[in-house]
């Protein structure tokens, strides 16, 4: 199953006994999805990424750190993503810097 498929599973799933794990879990999904990753299988290795998507998915793990006043580097997150997602991944990146992080984006060709 696809992150998408998931979300969409999940979108009429109501259990007062679990929302709040389900909540965190739709944020998670939702995440992916603006990232441009809805494609990915469930049962995907992390070792098989490539370097932009797991670029990707650690900004979405980070997004829901409690860490703060931490120094991100990422390396052309938005390489391969189509422009409305590249919109997405700023909004993300922003998240990340409002949440009292230093964030540093080096992009090698700039649009």
């Amino acid at each position: 199953m696809s992150v998408a498929e998931l979300r969409r599973v999940l979108e009429d799933f109501d259990d007062p006994r679990v929302a709040p794990a389900l909540a965190g879990i739709r944020r998670t999904l939702d995440a992916l999805l603006s990232v441009g990753l809805g494609y990915l299988s469930l049962d995907r290795e992390s070792s098989t990424l490539s370097g932009g998507e797991a670029q990707r998915v650690k900004i979405v793990r980070h997004l829901g750190s409690a860490l703060t006043d931490i120094t991100y580097v990422f390396d052309e997150p938005s390489s391969g993503l189509h422009p409305a997602d590249v919109q997405r991944l700023n909004q993300l990146l922003l998240k990340l810097r409002d949440a009292g992080n230093t964030v540093l984006v080096v992009e090698h060709h700039p649009r």
